[in-house]
């Protein structure tokens, strides 16, 4: 067991910052947590003095970088050389942060991943051993998040894209699983950070098998883009399983059209049709003036401009990836914003703009997953 901590973590560098994990991670702890990420990428590994540096700075690492494609004997050897090289550099800056790994559940499995994942980790434990230093060694399952590409190593992510886009869904195995969504894994690492360090947590998810997954995905599809229908979303699982679905909808870039019913009295058209409850409210903005600028890690949240001329412009937080709606209330249409996408709306017109906002859950000014970033 290490030293006990005196001071909270305000320094963590993530290996494999340019993975899935490591993406989600470097946005949850800069913008969640409030602190300063370094992001350490294979160049890195290239590089020791910057290596060096950086865990020399650093409270904590976590350390996702690693190999899971490649044949056996690469795999083997690539895990154990990253966990060594992080190692050399630990020691070469006398550093003894709390070092976070990010193991696997295939490390109990006798083939060349599941080893060099359990080499890796032992590797890591030794030095801290030695050296007096913090370790945890995470043991994780299905990993998924909006960021996870499909047809990789995510099962969830590839069912998610191929739904999403009118593809074909192909069930191999129908194994039983326990995922987590990335925002899991942060909070768990969160719960370990400025702790001495637990030598192993085997955190898991809700226990499902892969063709509920497909069914439950595909039955979103069916509510949300052929009945534009918001669907339960209430339970956590459910949530992170929707806005996973929600991150491949966005390659057309374009509003979702609404049907105007009209009569002598007026207009009518339905904005938001849902099934959990939420929050619906209106906003006036004057001409010229910019609302929002800001990004969510789980709110579901619409924009529907009811009268004026507005563009609402959005940029994906992982790759800067930039979408603009030019978006009249004379002809309805809706924008939902999707996670880890911060986004704006300003009133490109004459006259004043009125917009409808709809959000899954309540306003609670104590938790509002809302987070200052400008498009």
């Amino acid at each position: 067991m290490g030293p006990a901590v005196t001071n909270p973590a305000k320094i963590v560098a993530i290996t494999g910052a340019n993975g899935a994990l490591g993406r989600y991670a470097s946005l949850y702890f800069r913008h969640h947590r409030g602190l300063e990420v370094v992001e350490l990428d294979r160049a890195a590994y290239n590089t020791p003095d910057r290596l060096q540096d950086a865990v020399a700075r650093a409270d904590a690492i976590l350390h996702f970088a690693g190999m899971n494609r490649a044949p056996d004997a690469e795999i083997l050897a690539g895990n154990q050389m990253l966990a060594q090289m992080l190692v050399d550099a630990l020691r070469i800056s006398r550093a003894t942060p709390h070092v976070i790994y990010a193991s696997s559940t295939h490390e109990s499995r006798d083939n060349a991943y599941g080893r060099s994942k359990r080499i890796a980790g032992d590797v890591l434990a030794a030095w801290a051993s030695t050296a007096g230093g913090r370790f945890t060694r995470l043991v994780l399952p299905h990993i998924y998040s909006e960021l996870v590409r499909p047809n990789y190593n995510s099962g969830i992510a590839t069912f998610c894209h191929a739904v999403a886009t009118g593809g074909e869904p192909h069930l191999d195995v129908d194994a039983e699983i326990t995922p987590l969504h990335a925002s899991e894994v942060c909070a768990v690492i969160d719960g370990v950070l400025d702790g001495p360090g637990a030598t192993t947590v085997s955190p898991v998810g809700r226990p499902t098998r892969m063709s509920d997954l497909l069914a439950d995905i595909t039955a979103m599809h069916d509510l949300y883009r052929q009945r534009l229908i918001v669907p339960d979303v209430r339970r956590p699982d459910q949530l992170h399983l929707f806005n996973t679905y929600r991150a491949h909808l966005y390659a057309e870039g374009k509003a979702t059209p609404l049907t105007l019913h009209s009569d002598d009295r007026g207009n009518l058209f339905e904005a938001v049709k849902e099934l959990n409850g939420g929050q619906t409210f209106i906003s006036t903005t004057r001409p010229g003036i910019t609302r929002g600028n800001h990004f969510h890690f789980h709110k579901v949240e619409r924009f529907c401009v009811l009268r004026g001329e507005a563009i609402i412009r959005m940029r994906r937080m992982s790759d800067d990836r930039l979408l603009a709606f030019q978006v009249s209330g004379d002809q309805p249409c809706f924008v939902d914003m999707p996670t880890l996408w911060t986004h704006n709306i300003t009133n490109t017109g004459s006259g004043e703009l009125l917009t409808l906002f709809w959000a899954h859950e309540i306003f609670n000014p104590e938790a509002t997953d809302t987070y200052p970033v400008t498009v």
